[in-house]
């Protein structure tokens, strides 16, 4: 009951947010339009009106009935949902687009932000064979053999069936190399420097002797600034959170008209409601 209580609230909160936004917004843009906006705007609902109904079935009764079935409204309703949206568009393009503005210089900052995420750091695999001291004494002497005969590590792994072929962990490589990993430095000792496949000096503990080897090393793919498009959908990711916050602070004027008690109040008979109608 409380999870439900708490799901409801939050509900009726951002629906009562929206709604409060909507009706702002639209009352708003019909206090900006001069009359001859307000001619050409009854003039376009007039002609949208017509084709509504033309497609529709061609008449106000087949039109009602399609409307009804697409989305449970009327043809007025219809109307003044399609005025609404003429006039929201309108507003937020007079007063929030001329301020949505994205320069050169954001795009190559924001690049420098998330360099990391366009040039990714190489991906170093690294292998492991680990045999008990105790009871694998056959194991160790058949890799020591193999070594012996200069067979590499993922042969070596393979005829010991160990399994992904000897494949221990994988790691980005940092820029000072194999020296900046998070390992032991009696493990970054055998690998450093150690060609590819190349087996390792072994690692002898009193249970257990391993041998590494480095599987690969993988340079990611990397993009340039100059990449267009990266540019481009820098630009677009800087423009949509510019438009969300100009649109945020524009309705936040809006809103302080109101005094938030007011609001407060509304917000709260609405949860009042909803919770008798749905949690009683």
């Amino acid at each position: 009951r409380a999870e439900a209580d708490r799901i409801l609230r939050e509900l009726v909160r951002r629906r009562f947010a929206r709604t409060v936004d909507n009706e702002l917004v639209i009352a708003e843009a019909e206090s900006q339009l001069s009359p001859e906006q307000q001619e050409g705007l009854f003039a376009w609902l007039r002609s949208f009106q017509e084709e509504t109904i033309a497609e529709r079935g061609g008449s106000r009764a087949a039109a009602e009935a399609r409307l009804e079935g697409e989305g449970a409204m009327s043809l007025e309703e219809f109307m003044q949902e399609q005025r609404d949206e003429v006039l929201v568009r309108q507003l937020m393009r007079d007063r929030i687009t001329p301020r949505v503005i994205v320069s050169w210089r954001d795009v190559v900052q924001e690049y420098e932000r998330r360099f990391a995420e366009f040039n990714p750091a190489p991906t170093i695999r690294i292998g492991r064979i680990r045999l008990s001291a105790a009871a694998d004494a056959e194991r160790i002497e058949l890799v020591r053999k193999r070594i012996a005969e200069g067979k590499d590590f993922p042969s070596i792994a393979a005829e010991l069936g160990v399994a992904d072929g000897g494949f221990w962990e994988q790691f980005g490589l940092p820029p000072e190399g194999v020296k900046g990993l998070q390992l032991s430095d009696a493990i970054k000792q055998r690998i450093d420097g150690l060609a590819v496949g190349a087996v390792s000096e072994p690692i002898e503990q009193r249970e257990f002797i391993s041998w590494l080897s480095v599987l690969s090393i993988e340079q990611g793919t990397t993009r340039s600034l100059y990449d267009m498009d990266v540019q481009l959908g820098l630009e677009r990711e800087l423009m949509s959170r510019r438009e969300f916050f100009e649109r945020d602070r524009y309705l936040n004027t809006l809103r302080s008209r109101w005094t938030s008690d007011d609001l407060g109040r509304m917000e709260a008979k609405l949860i009042e409601i909803a919770g008798s109608r749905y949690l009683r």
